[in-house]
This record gives structure tokens, C-alpha cells and sequence, in this order.
């Protein structure tokens, strides 16, 4: 498999994130891996790695800003790899924003600011013990290392054949598909355009015309899984996705649909199959570790779900999923402050992201941090009040705060979302026994015994509210059933 290495500064992460969403599945279904460079660390602990990876890959698309040509770490690393006898072979620049790096005088506005950059750091290394300038004696030989190779290398930017990001993002990045090689651009081209469309009727008229003419395509069917599974129309999406895989078995990005689908359903076993599919077509492809992830959690086995979670985190530290899956898995294994570390992560990396504010208020809660917990269950229900999980989780937390009537209305929302989820039916009991209104109580517990009969914590609630209702024998014949279900108390 061909390698496209994505080269950007941090400033620039949004645009990074187009290129990825657009092209990933693409390239990848056309025999390229495209993979990122995250620019978090400093560049002496990465350099290394970064110059074997730039060298490896096969196409380089380097996104050139004025933050970019500014960066000690970017413009260090780019300088030593330009050095190698095919790096105009390989890198295709994309330029972002205003900066005239072509011009004259733009590439003595970038000499001149190292220069600056320079003599500034000399300015303040003057006088000082040579003791302490270790460290930044590294930074000034950095320094002098930009300003002696700046010039030659904006002009060898200026020679190659370049475009501005918005040009090839209108373009769909044919030229991209042209540069390095992929067959048919102009299909490819079509069909980013279509994916790009947001209303989802309109998205499925112009997937339609596609697949009129070219009803076998793999990609395209692909697509319109995609496009089945943002309609929560599952069947449909499973449907889509089994054709793309029978066309192309080595999808690898079929194959992961389908196994979404199929953990939707709750077919564990056939998920598990398809996650190790893609898994076994592209080992370094996060999305399906953490699916796998998501499938070993649900069968209870966490241990072995927090190291399928770990591996997507390894492969891709910026993707929130996995974070938020090993929050879960951590939390069901008593490792409550490891798990709230890790659905901080989550949150840092997407804020709009719901499931881990859900898991952080339920790690709270589990800590006896009733209104930590509620804050974050707000703000849970703040990005998606369609999720039952949260409002379940607000009416614990308002319960335990001693608030039973707003517990009461947050465990009806949540009913009312998914009325054959166990737990707010159970919760909706604890606040009507609280509000002393015992008879609609035991008729929560007894639904939430009626969804699921094998819990003895709802038979042992039940048992609780019949001994206050005064039917000890009716209160006992309880107790023995959760005694039998293996809840002692």
C-alpha cells in the first residue's frame, strides 16, 4: 500500500481534518494510506521519526502557511528533508491563507523574521553561564540552521507546482488524485463532490444518479451505506455496505461499516468478524479497533476491550472515540480516576462530543460528586437531548441531591426517549418511593423488573417499598427472589 504523508502545523489542524475526512476512506479503498502528522511534541524528540516517516512515504502533501513557514519545529524538520535528492518528487504544497512565500518580498519578509528570531535569541543567550545554556544553545544552532537554508527553500516551494487549499478543496482535489496517481480522477472527484453535499435527500438524489451509471461501484455503494447510516436507516446501511464488500473484499472502510451496523443490531459475534476483517486488511486503521472495542465491551469483556481501545488511541491519539470507549471500559473495571482522565481527553479533543460528558457525570456520581456530576450530565443533554443515557444520569444526580420532583421529570425524559431502558424506570421508582407516593413506585420497579427480570437490585428495591407498604409476605417473597439472582444486601 502506498503511503500519502499529511505534513501541517497545529494552527492549521482544520484543515488537516478536511483533507483526512474527505480523502482517508478514498485513498484507502484506491491502495493509499494517508497518514498525519500531529504537531504536539518538539521537534528534538521528533525529528527522527518525522524525517524516516516524510522519507518512507511515497507523496507528501505539506499544507504551507505563514504559521507554518513561522514554526521552529515545522520549518527545522522540513529544511533536513529537504535535503534528500527526491524531496520535489514527492511533496505537494498546499497553500493556506494569505502568505506570499512565491513573491519577492514575501521571502524577505520569512529570511527577515528568522533573522530577527535569531538575533533575538542571542540578544538573550549574551552573559549568560555556559552552565545553563545547554538547552537553548540547541535552539540557537536550530535558529542559525533556518536562516542559513530559508531562502533556498522557498524558492524550491516557488518552482513547484502549487495551489491554494480553498482551489483544491472547490476542485474536489482532482489534481491530488492526478499527482499521485490514483485512476479515473474524475470519478473520484464526483463523488467527493457528492459526499460534500450536507442535506442528506439531496446527497441520496445525486448518489442515485451516480450509481445509475456505475451500479457495481464499490465506493459508491459505500457511500450510500454512509449515507443509510446517517438516516439510522441500519438495514438499508447494511445492505449498501455488503455490496461494496462483495465488489472490493478489500475495503477495508466496508468492511468497519459493516461491522457498525451489525454491533447496532446487536450481533456481536458477525461485528466482532467484521472489525477483524478491516483490522486484517489495515492494521492501522483506528476506526475498527475501536469498533472491536465498543463489541468486547458490550459482551463484558473489558480488559480486553480496554486494549482494543488502547490500540486506536495508538494509532490515532486525536480521535475521541476510543477515549471516551476506554473511560467506559476503566470505569466498569473500578479504575474511576484513570476512567475520568480519559473522558477528559475525549472532551478536549471534541467539546461537542456528548457520550464522554455522559461518562464523566457517571464516574462523578460514582465518587459521591453529585453536582460535578449534574453539570456534566447538563452539558451531556446540552449537545444531545435525543440520548436517554444522560437524563437517566441528571435524574440520579438530582436524587442524590435531594431534589426528587426534578429527579422524577429528568427519569420521564428519559423513559419517554427509550422507554425499554431499564434504569430510569428503576430511578423513577427510587424518586416516587422518596416523594412518598409508593404505589406509582412499585408500578416503575415492577416495569423495570417486567424489562428485565434477572436484576435483584429491582427485586430488592421492590421488597423495600412492599415492607413500607405493610405486606411483609409479599415483601419476603422478594427479598428470596433477589436472593436467588445473587443480590445480598
Amino acid at each position: 500500500m502506498k503511503q500519502v504523508f499529511l505534513s501541517y502545523c497545529h494552527a492549521n489542524r482544520e484543515q488537516a481534518n478536511q483533507i483526512d475526512k474527505d480523502l482517508k476512506p478514498l485513498l484507502s479503498f484506491a491502495g493509499y494510506r494517508l497518514i498525519r502528522d500531529i504537531r504536539d511534541m518538539d521537534y528534538k524528540d521528533k525529528i527522527d521519526k518525522f524525517m524516516q516517516l516524510v522519507r518512507e512515504a511515497d507523496y507528501v502533501l505539506m499544507l504551507i502557511s505563514d504559521d507554518f513557514l513561522k514554526s521552529a519545529n515545522c520549518m527545522y524538520e522540513m529544511l533536513e528533508v529537504a535535503k534528500d535528492n527526491d524531496f520535489e518528487d514527492k511533496i505537494l504544497p498546499l497553500v493556506i491563507g494569505d502568505t506570499e512565500f512565491y513573491s519577492p518580498e514575501g521571502k524577505v519578509e520569512y529570511i527577515r523574521y528568522w533573522n530577527d528570531k535569531r538575533d533575538e535569541l542571542e540578544a538573550q543567550l549574551n552573559g549568560l553561564p555556559l552552565e545553563s545554556l545547554s538547552t537553548s544553545s540547541k535552539d540557537l544552532k536550530h535558529y542559525r540552521n533556518i536562516c542559513n537554508g530559508i531562502g533556498e527553500f522557498l524558492s524550491l516551494l516557488t518552482k513547484m507546482k502549487w495551489k491554494s487549499f480553498e482551489e483544491m478543496a472547490a476542485e474536489q482535489y482532482k489534481s491530488i488524485f492526478k499527482y499521485i496517481g490514483v485512476p479515473q480522477p474524475d470519478l473520484w472527484q464526483e463523488l467527493i463532490r457528492i459526499e460534500q453535499i450536507e442535506n442528506l435527500e439531496d446527497r441520496e438524489l445525486a448518489l442515485i444518479a451516480f450509481l445509475g451509471k456505475d451500479h457495481d461501484n464499490p465506493f459508491g455503494q459505500y457511500a450510500y451505506g454512509n449515507l443509510r447510516a446517517n438516516q439510522k436507516k441500519w438495514k438499508l446501511a447494511l445492505q449498501r455496505y455488503e455490496k461494496s464488500v462483495e465488489h472490493a473484499p478489500g475495503f477495508s472502510w466496508a468492511w468497519n461499516g459493516k461491522g457498525i451496523v451489525l454491533w447496532k443490531f446487536g450481533k456481536h459475534e458477525e461485528a466482532l468478524e467484521a472489525f477483524e476483517k478491516a483490522i486484517q486488511l489495515d492494521s492501522e486503521f483506528a476506526e475498527p479497533w475501536n469498533g472491536k472495542g465498543n463489541v468486547l465491551y458490550d459482551l463484558g469483556k473489558h480488559r480486553e476491550a480496554l486494549a482494543a481501545f488502547e490500540q486506536a488511541i495508538k494509532i490515532d491519539p486525536e480521535y475521541a472515540a476510543p477515549w471516551n470507549g476506554k473511560g467506559n471500559a476503566l470505569k466498569d473495571l473500578g479504575k474511576h480516576r484513570e476512567a475520568l482522565t480519559a473522558y477528559e481527553q475525549a472532551i478536549k479533543i471534541d467539546p461537542e462530543y456528548a457520550a464522554p460528558w455522559s461518562g464523566k457525570g457517571n464516574v462523578l456520581h460514582s465518587l459521591g460528586k453529585h453536582s460535578e456530576a449534574l453539570a456534566a450530565y447538563k452539558q451531556a443533554i446540552k449537545i444531545d437531548s435525543t440520548v436517554a443515557i444522560p437524563w437517566n444520569g441528571k435524574g440520579n444526580a438530582l436524587n442524590d441531591l435531594g431534589k426528587h420532583r426534578e429527579a422524577l421529570t429528568a427519569y420521564e425524559q428519559a423513559i419517554k426517549i427509550d422507554p425499554t431502558n431499564v434504569a430510569p424506570w428503576n430511578g423513577k421508582g427510587n424518586a416516587l418511593d422518596d416523594l412518598g407516593k409508593h404505589r406509582e413506585a412499585l408500578a416503575a420497579y415492577e416495569k423495570a423488573i417486567k424489562i428485565d427480570p434477572s436484576n435483584g437490585g429491582f427485586w430488592y428495591n421492590k421488597a423495600l417499598l412492599l415492607a413500607k407498604m405493610g405486606q411483609p409476605e409479599a415483601a419476603e417473597e422478594a427479598r428470596q427472589q433477589a436472593r436467588k439472582l445473587g443480590f445480598e444486601r
